[in-house]
């Protein structure tokens, strides 16, 4: 499987319109599906049959955090060009529930901000509220020193030092008390916000239905997923599991990881749940059918565009 990699899609925009941060707009993915010729995008539907699929040099059309965008625009190009995706789904907001994470995405891309980095900046700013001055220049110099997501170029430095403070120095309900606070401070609506972000039941089980391959991302969508605790991680890929076993009627057999988070107990509770693949956020090639890789859809585009 060294020639294996897919396409990672994550949001979509309406052509001239602004979109979140690394949106793809309609008039890109149709690029991306010319550059790479239909006949060349495999049908992931292979993941369901057994687990001993030869996957060298099969492309794959894959879309993760079960995003509103992702069905009102993509499912609706791939179904005219007879592709079909493979939508990995967290399945905290099909239950009536929301991640903070993605509720952010479309947060800093509203017009209550300039800039992504403006959103950046001031929620660093009420993050570091708590912190004394030397904690705030320990913290500055081990991020610098991390070179946290420096890998990923589409993230500016800000981008990276917010994830950073996210991920490894306050706790998610710190994080997410920061975002509430921001979010009532800028005069905005949490219902709206959530209403525009996922898809529901319904939108999954129909791209299912039109046969679409549905795979795990977590429940929650935990930023650190390999740093947590084994029965913590059992209870986010089992869960996810059994919510979309009941809307879709079968059981994913594929995962990518949330925030490209896990360990080797993750594989291993990827076996014992007869999960047979699994996908990174990068383009690094092995032969294990749990480490697959992919590029970001960004980087194909930056690739057609610049020859």
């Amino acid at each position: 499987m060294k020639n294996l990699y897919s396409i990672m899609f994550h949001d979509f925009k309406r052509n001239n319109s602004a979109g979140t941060q690394g949106a793809i707009s309609e008039e890109n993915l149709y690029k991306i599906i010319d550059f790479y010729d239909i006949d060349k995008i495999s049908n992931p539907k292979l993941f369901l049959e057994n687990e001993d699929n030869n996957l060298e040099g099969e492309l794959f059309f894959t879309f993760d955090d079960g995003l509103l965008s992702q069905y009102e625009i993509a499912f609706k190009i791939l179904e005219e060009q007879n592709i079909k995706g493979l939508f990995f789904i967290h399945t905290k907001p099909l239950i009536g529930e929301f991640d903070i994470h993605q509720i952010t995405r479309n947060f800093k891309n509203s017009k209550n901000f300039d800039s992504v980095d403006e959103f950046n900046s001031l929620l660093i700013e009420l993050i570091k509220r708590n912190f004394s001055d030397n904690e705030k220049g320990k913290l500055n110099k081990e991020f610098i020193e991390s070179k946290y997501l420096l890998e990923y170029k589409f993230y500016s430095s800000s981008d990276r030092e917010l994830r950073f403070i996210r991920d490894f120095k306050i706790s998610l309900e710190e994080y997410e008390e920061s975002i509430f606070s921001l979010i009532k401070e800028k005069g905005a609506s949490l219902d709206s916000l959530i209403n525009e972000t996922y898809m529901n039941k319904e939108m999954v089980k129909e791209i299912s239905e039109r046969g679409h391959t549905i795979g795990l991302h977590s429940h929650s969508h935990p930023t650190n997923l390999g740093s947590m605790k084994e029965d913590d991680q059992y209870y986010e890929l089992n869960r996810n599991s059994e919510i979309l076993e009941e809307i879709i009627g079968y059981k994913p057999k594929a995962l990518s990881f949330p925030s490209n988070s896990y360990n080797e107990q993750t594989i291993d509770l990827l076996k014992k749940l007869k999960i047979n693949y699994a996908f990174r956020a990068n383009d690094q090639i092995n032969l294990n059918p749990y480490e697959l890789a992919r590029v970001d859809a960004t980087y194909i585009i930056e690739k057609i565009m610049t020859g």
